[in-house]
């Protein structure tokens, strides 16, 4: 006879064990230079902004040195001088941020626990060993 079409338990145990672990893994947070850009991007698509209104708001935060969570700390009135962002935008920005920051806050310290320790090169093979006893380091 044939051989059953059905996967054996080991297998879908298996698959269950995979599936589970492709949960729990996400992309990489970007760079610290890049937060700025990610956010506010992500922030757009969410809120549906114009390329033209979050170009502006991003090439004027850039100017004055803001991040990520400094828009979560600064007014709203100065967010909307610098940005030219109205009130409503500026406080769904400030919300956007905090939960973006507290997100990649997450994933930096879930890959800093899981990250691999890097091992120490090995000793080159030529290199000379050290004394081993004071009477090795004397001349003769």
């Amino acid at each position: 006879m044939f051989a059953s079409a059905q996967p054996s338990a080991a297998s879908s145990s298996l698959a269950v064990r995979m599936a589970a672990n492709n949960q729990h893994q996400s992309s990489p947070p970007p760079a610290i230079e890049a937060e700025l850009d990610v956010c506010l991007h992500a922030f757009a698509a969410a809120r549906g902004l114009s390329a033209n209104a979050i170009g502006v708001a991003l090439s004027q935060l850039v100017e004055f040195d803001y991040s990520p969570d400094a828009i979560c700390e600064a007014s709203s009135e100065r967010l909307k001088e610098i940005t030219g962002l109205t009130e409503g935008q500026v406080l769904a920005l400030k919300k956007f941020a905090r939960q973006w920051c507290g997100k990649i806050d997450a994933k930096r310290a879930r890959r800093a626990t899981h990250a691999t320790p890097v091992a120490s090169p090995a000793p080159r093979k030529d290199a000379a060993a050290p004394p081993t006893s004071p009477a090795d380091n004397e001349e003769s």
